[in-house]
């Protein structure tokens, strides 16, 4: 079992050496107190007040850029680590050398009497600066307030870099619909798809009707067939039957009714009283059919180049229609971008005017008339609760080092020769 803690052999111990405790105490006190009065110099402290004040109105002209409502918390800390940040206590020891201020100050002396105080409440800041000299720390708390409201708006602005990039973005998109617009115009001033349409349809016309051509030629061409093939079956030298006569003449009827260059195929002035025989209507039926074959392979022939063509015609249409799109689309796209720029430019331009800078000057400092330190009164309790503090500490030394044995105290006997 541990031993324990008497506590009332230390609080005796203090009892007992109270006049050290409360001399060591006094003695301190008084030292901390003559520093202050008489050693250290006196301490004045400026404050200037930084107000953090967002855009009150949210103008938008176009759904597709709307103006994002902000707080003034996205700007509150940010500004209060651009007031340490060294960009910032970089400008102020130049804007304190050229306002006639020491030039031997350095930027680590100016960090050193600087201070920022944040207050959420009231969205605001409160920059203090100490030195000896009340009316530099007055200019320097000044400056450093400019510096910062002037470096803050720079970066946090709304019509700063936000506006120079729209602004890019504004001539470039103006190029790119100038270059849509010239594309467009050149392309409709060669546009030869309206001259294409009306050849297609003219070669569209001309391939149905020699297409009916030859399929009227083919039906007269099987009715040729089907007569050749009655006249075959029957007797050479036997005349010709009237039903037979009638039908070849409506055959050849219907050849001469296609506008075709057919032979004359007349009858001989004997035909009235002599029949003719079915031998010579054949050869006549196979000098007609021979005329029909020939027209229908040529119309066969001309409807296969009409065909490439009107398909050559209707893509080279198809081809332009989708430029002619394509460029359309392309310039619409562009005058869409460009107005909606345009309109943005204009909504952050108003939106500028009307809210003002974000970051502001709440308030210079005056020259302070009553010193902020040296702090008596707290260097008197530190130098009070010091001396306490080492007055206990050295009793309660003294006290265990007098309870070592002799021959176990270290450095007490200096070794014998031997």
């Amino acid at each position: 079992m541990e031993d324990e803690i008497d506590l009332q052999k230390y609080i005796l111990l203090l009892i007992k050496n109270w006049g050290w405790i409360i001399g060591l105490s006094v003695l301190f006190a008084l030292g901390a107190f003559l520093i202050s009065k008489f050693v250290l110099s006196p301490t004045y402290e400026s404050k200037a007040l930084v107000l953090i004040v967002p855009s009150r109105y949210s103008l938008t002209f176009d759904p597709k850029f709307q103006t994002e409502s902000t707080s003034e918390l996205l700007y509150f800390r940010p500004t209060a680590q651009l007031a340490e940040s060294d960009a910032t206590m970089q400008a102020l020891h130049e804007a304190w050398v050229n306002n006639g201020g020491k030039a031997d100050t350095t930027i680590a002396a100016l960090e050193a009497m600087t201070k920022v105080e944040l207050d959420t409440a009231s969205n605001s800041m409160l920059l203090f600066v100490e030195n000896e000299d009340p009316e530099v720390a007055t200019e320097i708390v000044n400056l450093w307030a400019t510096i910062l409201v002037q470096k803050a708006n720079n970066l946090f602005g709304e019509n700063i870099d936000g506006e120079d990039s729209l602004e890019a973005q504004f001539v470039q998109i103006q190029a790119e619909r100038e270059a849509a617009q010239q594309a467009l115009v050149e392309f409709e001033s060669q546009n030869e798809a309206s001259i294409m349409t009306t050849r297609v349809t003219v070669q569209q016309t001309l391939y149905g009707q020699i297409l009916a051509d030859h399929g009227k030629l083919t039906q007269v061409l099987q009715d040729l067939e089907t007569l050749q093939a009655q006249l075959d079956s029957q007797p050479a030298n036997q005349p010709v039957s009237p039903e037979t006569e009638f039908t070849a003449l409506l055959l050849q009827l219907k050849a001469y009714n296609l506008d075709l260059t057919l032979p004359q195929l007349q009858l001989s002035a004997q035909t009235s009283e002599t029949p003719r025989t079915v031998g010579t209507l054949a050869t006549q039926m196979a000098q007609l059919q021979e005329v029909l074959e020939l027209r229908a392979t040529n119309l066969a022939l001309q409807l296969d180049p009409l065909q490439t063509e009107i398909l050559q015609l209707q893509s080279q249409i198809k081809d332009l229609q989708a430029t002619g799109e394509q460029l359309q689309q392309n310039y619409q796209v562009t005058s869409d971008t460009y107005l909606t720029l345009a309109r943005k430019l204009t909504e952050n331009e108003i939106s500028s005017e009307v809210s003002g800078n974000i970051v502001k000057l709440g308030s210079r400092a005056i020259v302070p008339m009553e010193p902020v330190g040296p702090r008596t009164l707290i260097n008197i309790l530190i130098g009070g609760v010091s001396g306490l503090i080492l007055s206990i500490s050295f009793i309660f030394a003294r006290d265990f080092w007098a309870s070592v044995p002799e021959e176990e105290k270290p450095f007490q006997h200096a070794p014998k020769n031997s």
